[in-house]
């Protein structure tokens, strides 16, 4: 909050209420001249520089080293994130959502076990493992919980490359 800017605001408004209340004084009836004219639109104008004012930054903490930014104050820099453990990873996504076919991409909706378009079986999305259909839910095979509650430890998926797989040099 700039207390400088906030003040001329004030003084602003003041002289604004001053102007809008001089033909009182001078003249002693109450009618519109054009000092009370420009005290009505110097209102708006106070009330603005208030909330410039109130939004800016604070000339104490500003440099001209720092071009007019205290270059000590982290304001535009990147704040550290925390380190997230390694199964935090992992997306959940809401019971309902659909998830895409691994073979042809198709969106399959949350209750179909089978892609539409493709009849392909789709994998969990917490571990990559089959599902199988008990009554009206989807469960993980592994570990028999509902899918989006599945606590299997995540699997490599089909096609992607482990560790020990040897990559051939291209020529």
């Amino acid at each position: 909050m700039n207390r400088v800017v906030i003040g001329w605001a004030v003084l602003l408004l003041v002289m604004a209420i001053a102007l809008m209340a001089s033909p009182i004084p001078l003249t002693g009836t109450e009618h519109l001249t054009p000092l009370a004219e420009i005290g009505v639109f110097l209102i708006p104008a106070s009330v603005v520089t208030a909330f410039a004012g109130g939004l800016a930054a604070d000339p104490s903490r500003l440099t001209i080293g720092g071009a007019l930014g205290n270059p000590d104050e982290p304001v535009g820099r990147e704040r550290p994130r925390p380190e997230r453990a390694p199964g935090a990873d992992r997306r959940r996504g809401s019971p309902k959502e659909p998830v895409n076919c691994r073979h042809c991409y198709t969106l399959v909706p949350w209750d179909v076990l089978f892609c539409p378009r493709c009849r392909t079986p789709r994998s969990c999305r917490s571990c990559g493992a089959e599902l199988e259909m008990h009554g009206d839910t989807i469960r993980c095979l592994p570990c028999g919980r509902w899918e989006p509650t599945c606590g299997c430890p995540e699997r490599p998926r089909a096609g992607a490359p482990s560790e020990h797989t040897r990559r051939r040099a291209v020529r």
